[in-house]
């Protein structure tokens, strides 16, 4: 039931701050931590999607996974 969008938060601050800082090694770093982040909270969706009964939200949900897939792909 744990959903990583606390340290998702945390980790686009950093790389906000390292983007201001020019620090491109840490950007790197910390993108590819977003992208792993972003695999397990698609992970998650995908799993209550899977148990949801309600078909609107299910469709919902899983319309939801590509666009943060491509986004996490593009911090990579």
């Amino acid at each position: 039931s744990y959903l990583p969008t606390g340290l998702l938060a945390e980790e686009f601050r950093k790389l906000a701050q390292a983007a201001k800082e020019g620090d491109r090694s840490a950007m790197i770093l910390i993108g590819r931590n977003i992208h792993a982040l972003i695999a397990a909270l698609v992970a998650k969706i995908l799993q209550l999607a899977n148990a949801c009964k309600d078909k609107y939200l299910k469709d919902r949900l899983l319309r939801f996974v590509d666009p943060l897939r491509n986004y996490s792909t593009q911090l990579k």
